[in-house]
This record gives structure tokens, sequence and C-alpha cells, in this order.
């Protein structure tokens, strides 16, 4: 825990990232989709970065880490898949929306996850058990709608960015409270 609360910082910058995204996907939705995938790939492997070294440097007596790395290579894997195959036939517009819906759900499965092993140490660990719940939701809805179009998709991740960027902030800011 010492370790989490000694790089708060990471995890707010990862919310104040996903704000940051949210808001250009929101303002400028008539982007095209090879715009929208490099911007969604580069937000992947950002977060992918901070959240595998959150979970390294995390390392010690807690397993919270292993959630933090399992979710950081999570989405270093969706971003590298994403970036390295940006026109190719085979990334078509459902095969991404089945792994955004994949991706969103597992890592929202982790935060819970995380959120457990960290409620005895951090007061309101809500903003992460909310983002996670929230992630779960929008990406199981994904799935469901699998006609969704690619500006609703836009706007969804768009929002949902914004959302988990506030509820990260709020977690980072919360770490750097505690009394480890």
């Amino acid at each position: 825990m010492k370790a989490l609360k000694k790089y708060w910082w990471l995890i707010a910058l990862r919310g104040v990232l996903g704000i940051i995204v949210g808001i250009f996907a929101i303002v400028w939705p008539g982007i095209s989709l090879a715009v929208f995938l490099l911007l969604l790939a580069v937000y992947l492997l950002v977060e992918g970065v901070l959240l595998v070294l959150s979970g390294l440097f995390s390392m010690g007596k807690d397993w919270h880490w292993l959630a933090l790395l399992l979710e950081g290579a999570l989405a270093l894997v969706v971003g590298w898949i994403i970036i390295s195959n940006p026109g190719s036939a085979v990334l078509t517009l459902a095969f991404l929306v089945q792994i955004l819906a994949l991706w969103l759900i597992l890592g929202g499965v982790l935060r819970v996850v995380l959120a457990i092993a960290v409620r005895k140490k951090i007061k309101n660990e809500f903003f992460l058990i909310g983002s996670g719940i929230l992630s779960v939701l929008v990406g199981f809805w994904i799935f469901s709608q699998p006609g969704i179009g690619l500006l609703a998709l836009i706007w969804l991740f768009g929002f949902s960015a914004i959302v988990m960027g506030i509820f990260y902030t709020a977690f980072g800011m919360r770490l750097k409270e505690v009394k480890a």
C-alpha cells in the first residue's frame, strides 16, 4: 500500500489523460476512423504503461499490484493491436467494437478487484468501484449492440473516458491522503 500511495500521481495522471481524451472524442466526433483508432491506441498504450508502472512500483506484500499489472498488460495488447493494424481490412468496425468491449469488461472487473483489495486502507473506494462497474456496463452494452454506429461509439467512448477519468483522478487524490 505504501508504494501505491507513493505513486498516487500515476493513477491521477491516468484520470486526467482520460478526461482530455474523452473531451477530444466528444468535441470532434467527425474525425476519421483512422484518427480515432490512433487516438484510442495511443490512449491505451499510455494507460497501459502507467498501469504497469503502478503495478511494478506497488509490488510487495499486498496482491493489488497484480490487478494493476494485468489491466496494464491488457491495455498494452489492445493498443498494440489497434496501432499495428489501423487500416487493415481485418480491423473492421465490428472487430474494433468487440476489442473495445472486451477491454472495458476485463479492465472493469480488474478495477473492482483492486478496489476490494485496498478497501481497508482507503475510504470511499467507490471511485474505483464506480469506474469498474461503469466500464463493465458499457462493455456489455457495446457487445449487446453490434450495429452501433461509429459516431455513437466515439461519443460513448468520450463520455465514459471523462467519467472514468474523474473517478481515477479522485481515486489518485484519495491515495495521496492515505496514511500508509
